[in-house]
């Protein structure tokens, strides 16, 4: 096992693909601050004209690519597993003599780790820059290191799936292909049940103006997109909080209720993805 995973993270350092992610994740939080920022002009009394540079808190522009890393972390499993596919690397490691189990926890814990290294690498480069432009938090330290924690076990979890996915499918396009599939459903399905949850009890009342021209009050009425079941509702909200992608909408939202219970998820998923694979792995035809 230790050869396994001293070869894979040899690898995973002269991978470029991994560090043209990395870039690309540092160059997303570059441009979000860019466009988070807001310039205020104003005349004073004397006619003077004074401009102000308004700042987005930085928490809410530095994990702005949560939600979509599940993409980044499914292309880059792809193109390595395409590798060790299309090389005939894992297929050399069967004929050594490790086991199939073995040999699948190794890439896991490899492709979770680079998952982790471009989670928390832009985070780590993208803070510092962050405050030298400006940008300030709104939160403590302690739940900011909370919310990088849960990004980077979410991060984790997503490759769990990811590469679940990829190892079935032998060639790397596809691969590639078949995962970015995958978590453009889960974000429309964790997109979905976040937008239910943030939906209103009640319709907000107001005024209308009728046929006749006259304007009368509205009353406000219930939402009939509320969800109001409590069961339903602590199932939807378990079930987001369940997906990587659901967790990465939360964070960047800065909606951290029940953050406490993230990485426990990312964690449950991120070992149920990797069993599953395993015995999946156990039955694959390796050509």
């Amino acid at each position: 096992m230790s050869n396994l995973l001293g070869a894979g993270f040899a690898r995973l350092r002269r991978s470029k693909c991994l560090w043209f992610c990395l870039a690309f994740l540092i160059v997303w939080v570059i441009v979000a601050a860019g466009d988070r920022q807001m310039t205020q002009t104003t005349i004073g009394k004397d006619g003077e004209v004074q401009k102000q540079i308004l700042y987005e808190d930085l928490e809410k522009v530095v994990f702005s690519f949560l939600p979509y890393l599940g993409f980044v972390v499914a292309i880059f499993t792809g193109i390595y597993m395409g590798a060790e596919y299309g090389e005939g690397t894992l297929r050399n490691k069967l004929i050594a003599g490790y086991g199939r189990g073995t040999v699948y926890l190794a890439e896991a814990v490899v492709c979770a780790s680079a998952a982790a290294i471009l989670c928390g690498g832009a985070l780590a480069v993208g803070t510092p820059v962050l405050l030298l432009m400006g940008f300030k938090l709104s939160v403590s330290p302690g739940v900011f290191l909370g919310m990088a924690v849960s990004g980077v076990l979410s991060a984790a979890a997503c490759s769990g799936i990811a590469l679940l996915v990829v190892t079935q499918i032998q060639r790397g396009r596809n691969a590639m292909a078949a995962g970015i599939l995958v978590f453009f459903l889960l974000v429309v399905l964790a997109a979905w049940l976040d937008n239910r949850l943030e939906e209103k009890e009640a319709l907000p009342g107001g005024w209308m103006v009728t046929e006749e021209g006259e304007i009368v009050p509205v009353e406000a009425a219930p939402n009939p997109r509320y969800v109001a079941d409590p069961l339903a509702r602590t199932a939807m909200e378990l079930l987001e909080e369940v997906l990587p992608v659901g967790q990465g909408i939360r964070i960047s939202n800065r909606d951290l209720e029940h953050m406490e219970r993230w990485p426990p998820l990312s964690l449950a998923v991120t070992f149920a993805a990797t069993g599953a694979g395993a015995l999946l792995f156990r039955k694959k035809d390796i050509r």
